[in-house]
Order: C-alpha cells, then structure tokens, then sequence
C-alpha cells in the first residue's frame, strides 16, 4: 500500500507522511478495533496510542515490510490488553461483592 519513499519518509520523521498513514489506515482500523470493543472512546484511544507508539517508534521500521500489518498487530495487542485489563477489573468487583462469610 504505501511506497518505500513513503515508509523512509515516515522513518525520517516527515510529519507529511504520517498524515498519509494515519489517513488512509485510520478506517479500517477503526473498523478492526471494533471487531473487539464496542466502546467508541475506548477504540479511539486505542488506535490514537497505536498511531502514537509507531511515531515514537519509527526509526526502527523496516522500510521492507507493511506498515499496515504493523499497526494491526499494534491495534490487536492493545484490544486485547484493555479487554484483559476490563475482565480484571470486573472479576475484583464480583469477588468484593461476595460476603465473608460466603468464602
């Protein structure tokens, strides 16, 4: 999807190619994050932090490989952490509501 000069151009910080990225994967990656969560502000904080990390990260991408297949992995691991994290949170409330003297 994006040209060698467009993932060196990302690399090198051009802030030009990152608004390409983030505009033409943003779609579906919206649509790929709600496959996990239904939350809206929650997907949208989601793919904003994966845009973030491949930022922060972008000297080490490999111009060889798809941007796109590493952000969906991104997406993915960061759906599943927050999934994890809710059941987490949920399982103390329900063992916090069972009475002592049911243990």
């Amino acid at each position: 999807m994006f040209t060698i000069q467009t993932k060196l151009e990302l690399k090198d910080g051009n802030p030009e190619a990152f608004k390409e990225v983030f505009r033409l994967l943003y779609p579906p990656l919206k649509g790929y994050c709600r496959l996990f969560i239904s939350n809206k502000n929650e997907i949208e904080d989601i793919i904003q932090e994966s845009f973030l990390v491949l930022w922060e990260h972008r000297i080490s991408i490999d111009v060889n490989k798809r941007i796109e297949s590493l952000l969906f992995v991104i997406v993915r691991n960061r759906c599943l952490n927050y999934l994890k994290s809710t059941n987490l949170v949920a399982d103390r409330i329900k063992i916090e509501d069972i009475a002592f003297s049911e243990l």
